[in-house]
């Protein structure tokens, strides 16, 4: 009798526990990260400040971790995830380091609050993951021996942007050579293409990566004190004489042979246009102007419950047919809105100054990470890759949240969407029921009058179940931690009389 009752007080602690944890704190969590004051203005939020120092050492596990198990030559060589996902993980970590850096800076910081102080292991953690040669071996088998010489846009973007990045941040000059010389040559090779656009792969130019290249060179100029805005202002002709017929905003991708054979482009979608309007302010600010009026008119979508950007744009039947899905670029498309789109939407419009449409993006971003006591952030490491990028959405909202707009713009009243408060409600509704539950079910096992059936062999299933999860939550394998402290909360089977 003992035991049982044993079993139901630690079930209702656990219920309550589980209710607290798992669904009242990310609530109010939530709650008091968005009604930072900081969204108001052009400033970075306080929830990037602290991601950033939970996230720093984790990263730095996971890069050194990667690199000595060479996790980079298990990938196949078209494989989206496992090869680009890991070295985005990298490159926005350190962007997001630098851009949080700088803010810092402004204010006077001291020193050991800086992340080149605090996150200077995870700072040359990522930096080694980009440089590193495994990590180049898909884009060396599918460019061959000149994969640094020729085309081959996304990797040498990756390392020209990292390795500037890390420059900026540490003012090492170990990697110095090969940027300028990766620099200078990529930005040679599109200033002479007949379109001013090169392939990321062979037959795919992506306009995205295209533009995110020239920022990033434009970024080693500034290290090595070199003026070239007539090749920046020549490079325009690739993105404002190559566009879609419909939204006329460059596509979300193209080739050579559509580009000799004048054949209409892809559409541009969500996704790809938040990433050029992240590139487009560092280049060309009246374009950066335009193209975020056309991404506002075409892809901003609010109705009675959500915001967010589309990933197809509206009045087209992409529109209609794509309403939900999953690619590796959207992300899911959820009732039109995508992930991806709203993600980084929400970077390109701080970016850009619009913070009225950035600050409701935000507030559902945070929410909806899934915020944990522990600094982590269920839903967003749920739909990361868990053995080649465990980190990648994490880092992918700390990025977006860490932009800011080089100038400041007035701002009307920022507003919290229905979506924000709908979720809250649900979290705290199960949260209180859990806990009550729990409470109930106390009192059912004082009012217990017989042992129930086979009490020892319960126990014991019972008991693997309850270490099992201890486990598992240690491990922060969450998903299976709900499975296994749900099936322990059978246990003891009591028969109603």
């Amino acid at each position: 009798m003992n035991t049982a009752k044993l079993m139901i007080t630690v079930n209702a602690l656990l219920a309550t526990l589980v209710g607290f944890y798992f669904f009242l704190s990310p609530a109010f969590i939530s709650l008091y990260y968005v009604m930072d004051s900081s969204f108001e203005k052009n400033e970075i939020p306080q929830f990037a400040y602290n991601s950033h120092k939970n996230i720093s050492p984790r990263f730095e596990k996971w890069a050194t971790d990667r690199l000595q198990q060479k996790l980079a030559l298990e990938t196949n060589r078209l494989d989206v995830i496992s090869n680009e996902w890991p070295l985005f993980s990298a490159y926005w970590y350190l962007q997001a380091s630098l851009q949080i850096e700088q803010e810092l800076k402004k204010i006077d910081t001291p020193k050991e609050e800086l992340p080149s102080y605090y996150a200077k292991s995870a700072i040359e953690s990522a930096i080694r993951i980009i440089t590193d040669k495994n990590h180049g071996n898909f884009a060396e088998a599918q460019w061959g021996d000149d994969y640094l010489t020729k085309e081959n846009v996304y990797y040498r973007t990756m390392l020209i942007g990292g390795i500037a990045t890390h420059h900026q941040l540490t003012r090492k000059k170990k990697y110095l050579e090969l940027l300028k010389k990766q620099s200078n040559g990529l930005l040679a090779e599109i200033d002479a293409s007949e379109h001013g656009l090169l392939h990321d792969f062979p037959e795919e130019i992506y306009p995205g990566d295209m533009l995110l290249a020239l920022s990033s060179i434009k970024q080693a100029d500034t290290i090595f004190g070199v003026e070239r805005d007539s090749v920046y202002e020549r490079a325009k002709r690739g993105f404002l004489k190559n566009t879609d017929s419909f939204t006329d905003l460059p596509p979300y991708h193209t080739s050579q042979a559509i580009l000799s054979f004048r054949s209409a482009p892809s559409l541009a979608r969500g996704s790809s246009t938040a990433l050029l309007l992240h590139s487009a302010p560092n280049l060309w600010e009246e374009v950066s102007e335009t193209w975020m009026k056309k991404f506002e008119e075409y892809y901003w979508l609010e109705n009675w419950t959500a915001i967010g950007f589309r990933e197809y744009p509206k009045g087209t039947p992409a529109e209609e047919s794509q309403q939900w899905f999953w690619d590796v670029d959207a992300g899911p498309v959820l009732a039109g809105h995508g992930f991806t789109a709203s993600v980084f939407g929400c970077g390109a419009s701080r970016k850009n100054g619009r913070y009225d449409l950035a600050y409701p993006l935000a507030t559902e971003m945070i929410l909806l990470s899934y915020p944990l006591l522990n600094g982590g952030q269920l839903i967003a490491e749920s739909l990361s890759d868990s053995k080649h990028a465990p980190l990648v959405g994490q880092i992918g909202i700390l990025y977006n949240l860490a932009c800011v707009s080089k100038n400041s713009h007035s701002q009307p009243e920022l507003k919290i969407p229905p979506l924000f408060w709908i979720v809250f409600s649900v979290l705290i509704l199960v949260g209180v029921i859990l806990i009550w539950r729990g409470i109930r079910r106390t009192r059912r096992g004082r009012d217990l009058k017989s042992p129930p059936k086979y009490l020892a062999i319960q126990f014991v299933l019972w008991a693997l179940l309850i270490a099992l999860s201890v486990y598992l939550f240690s491990q922060e394998s969450y998903w299976l931690f709900f499975t296994a402290i749900t099936v322990s909360r059978f246990f003891p089977m009591i028969s109603r009389e």
